[in-house]
Formats: C-alpha cells, structure tokens, sequence
C-alpha cells in the first residue's frame, strides 16, 4: 500500500512537472514571436521655442560652394525660391521650415575655447550649413559636420552655443536632399 501511495505520488508529481514544461515552452514560444521594444530615445528640440510661421527666409548650403538654396516667406505666407527660375513646391518649402521648428537632437557635449573640433568633422568648417532668419529678426546658424559614431546622428555646431548636438540623421539628410535637388520645376520642365 505504501509503495502504491509512492506511485502514485511521483506519477501526480510527474504529471505537475510535464505541465510546467508544456507551459514554459508556449512561454517562450510566445515571447519568441512578439516583437522586442526598443527603447526610444529621448529627442529634444534644438530651438524649442521656434514655430514654423515665425520663420522668415532659410538658406541651405555647403562650404566653398557658391551655390545656395534660398526661400523667403512673403508677408501673405507663400514661399519663394531666390535666384532660381521656376515654381517652388510650397508644400515642400514649408516642410523644410518645419524640419527646421522641429530640428531633433538626442545629446549634447559641452566644449570650450580649447576643444579640438577636428573631431567632429569641422575642418575648419562643417560639411553642411543651415541659416534662417524669424520675423523677429533673430538669426540662426547650423553647422553640421560629420556622422557621428553614437548612431544614426551627425555632429553639430548650432550659434554661438558651447555645445557640440547630436542631430538626428533624417532630418538633416532630408534638408540635404532639398539643397540637392531643389522643390523648383523649372520652366522647360
């Protein structure tokens, strides 16, 4: 009778065991299949106060070029290309300036008088320049140099601020790709 109990204990005891198999695998079979988070980082904005209509004139271009692209706001709020012939895409100069309201950064490192800027890809100057001017008259500068090694950003100069910002790449690819290929259809288009 004892060695029947025993049996019978180890048979309820191997049954318990088989069912936390079963079920730690449907576990892990399920956390295999859901997407893992990746943890967002936090992005601020390099001019948090700016809104897109207080932006007045941008200008996008490369050191040592002559070449610039360069839109005006009107006072009725439509966009202007200065110095190229044709009709400017008006969605896309506003998304330019928008870029521009909402320019992210995810981190700054404070620099002084004796940091060497060379590594930040500034020799002496950066590879990429942002200008605008508000309707206040305030004026900015970005200077952005090259890719960093802390992910998908590039380095940054932005005024007379001693701060060397990590740019979130997109944004600043995309404004390099409007100073490439200007929002302008040429007339013989």
């Amino acid at each position: 009778m004892r060695r029947q109990r025993s049996l019978i204990l180890l048979g309820i005891a191997f049954v318990l065991m088989f069912a936390a198999l079963v079920w730690q695998q449907r576990e892990q079979e399920q956390q295999a299949a859901a997407p893992t988070p990746f943890p967002t980082p936090h992005l601020d904005r390099v001019f948090p106060e700016l809104e897109v209509l207080a932006i007045q004139a941008v200008q996008l271009g490369v050191p040592g070029m002559e070449r610039t692209l360069t839109l005006t706001r009107a006072e009725d709020g439509t966009w202007n290309a200065i110095g190229m012939d044709g009709e400017l895409d008006a969605e896309a100069a506003t998304a330019i300036a928008r870029t521009l309201a909402l320019l992210p950064y995810s981190q700054r490192f404070d620099i002084d008088d004796d940091t060497d800027l060379r590594q930040f890809g500034f020799r002496p100057a950066g590879d990429f320049f942002i200008q605008f001017i508000t309707v206040f008259g305030d004026e900015h500068i970005v200077a952005v140099g090259e890719p960093s090694f802390e992910g998908p950003t590039y380095y940054a100069l932005v005024d007379d601020r001693p701060q060397v910002y990590l740019l979130e790449r997109g944004p600043v690819d995309f404004l390099v790709n409007h100073y490439m290929d200007p929002p302008v259809t040429r007339p013989d288009q």
